[in-house]
């Protein structure tokens, strides 16, 4: 399976380009990468508990580009030891020339922006996800696997 199946698959849309965003970011989605950011270690326990599994995770991860903006990417098969977080480049930035598609690298976890991992045939987190999908009926139509809330609900006691 190809990694823009993969994506596809998680995200139930294109995963042809990441997203390019301005140097301010809309007050809903920083509130969603905050929130992103600060459940983080959800994540991290659940790929901890998981991480010889098959189960889906990804991270959407901020990257410079060269024309003084962000791109966010999603970084799938998240890696996590003692030293060091990895990630593969899902589809082919748009304006980061130095990644490619299919590229095994580093997250820095202050650049993560989102974060998602399969439970029980349910997707959760797509905290950035779910504000895009509040302004696009087409591709809300297609998140049928999100959760209705992001995170699981052990996790929000």
């Amino acid at each position: 399976m190809g990694l823009g199946s993969i994506v596809q698959g998680l995200f139930g849309g294109s995963a042809e380009h990441g997203d390019l965003v301005s140097a301010t970011p809309s007050a809903q989605m920083a509130d969603a990468m905050r929130e992103a950011r600060e459940t983080l270690p959800v994540f991290w326990a659940w790929l901890d508990a998981h991480q010889d599994s098959d189960e889906q995770r990804a991270c959407k991860v901020g990257f410079p580009t060269r024309h003084k903006s962000v791109e966010y990417i999603w970084l799938v098969d998240i890696r996590r030891s003692a030293d060091i977080v990895t990630g593969i480049v899902s589809n082919q930035p748009e304006d980061v020339p130095q990644l490619k598609e299919g590229e095994i690298v580093p997250i820095d976890p202050k650049t993560v922006a989102d974060w998602t991992f399969r439970k029980d045939g349910l997707h959760y987190g797509h905290f950035t996800t779910r504000v895009l999908t509040r302004s696009n009926p087409s591709m809300a139509a297609g998140m049928k696997t999100v959760s209705p809330t992001p995170l699981p609900e052990k996790a929000r006691t």
